[in-house]
């Protein structure tokens, strides 16, 4: 009875062969993956003091952005929204690359900037932006508002 239960299951293996089989083709499309992000989207700059030899006053802020592309050669760009500053105000960014490109300290105006050049295939997020804020002796104390407008482009 054993040697009949062996080669029972023996022929039953044989016969649980591949009967039929079909193929099916695939198309596929890997788009342009291009993303940016802005950690804090308000950031907030009070000039409180100043240095006697410069003349100058300022404030800084910190700020952080993600980017993921999947093309070589990317770039951001900045430029301030509408009209752009009061007269004798002037804002600096000075970001940090996502780890391959290179970042560019760059006075903002209405006018696209060069900000970050270089960008290759890669996803990296809380990369540094360094803001500073500066007014001449001759801006009288106010408070106003603007946006700072990034792109990331090819």
């Amino acid at each position: 009875m054993l040697t009949f239960a062996l080669m029972f299951g023996g022929v039953s293996a044989a016969m649980a062969g591949v009967l039929d089989s079909a193929s099916v083709g695939i198309t596929y499309t890997v788009d342009k993956v291009n993303s940016l992000e802005i950690e804090d989207p308000n950031m907030d700059f009070q000039i409180t003091g100043g240095s006697a030899e410069s003349g100058a006053l300022s404030a800084t802020a910190t700020n952080y952005y993600s980017v993921t592309t999947n093309i070589t050669g990317a770039k951001i760009t900045a430029r301030i929204s509408g009209t752009g500053l009061d007269s004798g105000l002037t804002l600096w960014v000075d970001p940090e690359p996502p780890g391959v490109g290179t970042g560019i300290k760059t006075t903002l105006t209405t006018t696209d900037k060069n900000i970050v050049t270089g960008i290759s295939q890669v996803s990296k997020t809380h990369n540094r932006m360094l803001f500073t804020l500066n007014a001449d002796v001759n801006v009288t104390p106010q408070f106003g508002n603007n946006t700072i407008v990034f792109t990331l482009t090819d």
